[in-house]
């Protein structure tokens, strides 16, 4: 099935006459975008929705678990593609490393439990450490800036650019060392993750039941009940109660376009994202997100152009791994990666667990209308 709507235009016209500056790729927030389906401009309004702070590459409001490497960086959506600096990691329980880690950024644990890096993997850290309970390595640890850490410190090669503190009594247990300074005192470290008041996502998508572009793009709310094929989406909101495909879904989208599921999205086949030049897609599920493989959602070339927000609780399985061409945000859901999960924009979650490598840049642009 191949399902091809496009909205009516007269109010993307009569804003488009005011619209004085355009953003050709990407705009966060919709308010005034532009985009170019078949190489013409055209304005293109969508009411802005309330947006996470998502102020880490990885953010879990309970424990997060990598079994495999686990790397972060950062990258500006509005510039070419260049990872660097900016992209930490935080977690407000326990956190278990078994492969290499390299955070480039900030690394904070709020959990008293602290955290493990097993494996013999090293883990390196470009910013500064935090760490609300012991660090027990049985490799190398690295950080660049200062550390802190409430509780013991057990590591082989130990290398700290700025300050490490420990209280009193706690042990420093390495092989050897190379720090710039140490500090007995008191070590107190707050939860990095903001998840006392995530943005209700049913909430957001139930505002949407009756204020959309549906009727202007001869849809329903049960179009997309049973759809496979590609699904092309213009400019516009879009109100489905629920998605239970039989097989493959593709998602083709022309411009800036946000889908609100009132239910779960649940398919049998792979979900893809297609995205012209200009395109956005942010993608809200009141419910859970059920998958036999790990989605395809876009890439490098696409980065911060696809925003998923999951409302609903229990487990988000990613079998297979999968990957997002911008953020993933499931503050009640447990984000559980079997194969390789790579991320392009960042990743909110109550839980994390990542048996295969997972890799995630945050995008600092997340916010900005791009020139």
């Amino acid at each position: 099935m191949r399902l091809a709507r496009e909205p009516a235009r007269t109010r993307r016209d009569a804003i488009g006459a005011l619209v004085a500056a355009l953003c050709l790729s990407g705009c966060y927030g919709h308010d005034v975008v532009a985009y170019r389906p078949g190489g013409g401009v055209e304005a293109c309004a969508l009411a802005p929705d309330p947006q996470p702070d998502l102020p880490m590459a990885v953010c879990a409001c309970q424990d997060l678990s990598a079994a495999d490497r686990l790397g972060t960086d950062a990258f500006d959506r509005c510039a070419a593609f260049a990872p660097g600096e900016g992209g930490g990691v935080g977690v407000n329980g326990r956190l278990d490393m078994n492969g290499p880690s390299v955070v480039q950024g900030d690394l904070q644990i709020g959990g008293a439990s602290g955290a493990v890096a097993g494996g013999g993997a090293a883990v390196d850290v470009t910013g500064d450490l935090a760490c609300a309970g012991p660090f027990l390595s049985d490799a190398d640890l690295a950080v660049a800036g200062d550390a802190r850490v409430q509780g013991n410190l057990r590591a082989q090669a130990l290398t700290v650019g700025g300050t490490l503190t420990l209280p009193d009594g706690a042990n420093l247990d390495v092989a050897s060392q190379s720090v710039g300074a140490l500090t007995r005192a008191p070590v107190t470290v707050a939860a990095p993750c903001p998840c006392d008041a995530p943005i209700d996502v049913a909430q957001v998508v139930a505002s949407h039941a009756s204020t959309n572009d549906d009727a202007a793009a001869s849809l329903e709310p049960t179009s997309l009940r049973a759809a496979e094929g590609t699904v092309e989406l213009a400019c516009g909101q879009y109100y489905f109660t629920g998605v239970n495909g039989p097989g493959d879904l593709t998602l083709a989208v022309s411009a800036p376009a946000s889908v609100y599921i009132d239910g779960d999205l649940t398919l049998q086949g792979d979900l893809h994202v297609e995205l012209a030049a200009g395109a956005s897609l942010d993608l809200w599920i009141a419910g859970t997100l059920t998958l036999p493989r790990g989605p395809d959602l876009g890439g490098e070339a696409e980065a911060g152009r696809v925003r998923v927000y999951v409302g609903g609780g229990g487990t988000l399985q990613l079998t297979g791994g999968g990957r997002f061409a911008g953020r993933l945000y499931a503050p009640r859901a447990e984000v559980v990666a079997s194969g390789p999960l790579e991320v392009y924009g960042g990743v909110f979650a109550r839980r994390i667990a990542a048996s295969g490598p997972l890799d995630v840049h945050l995008d600092t642009a997340a916010r900005a209308a791009c020139p």
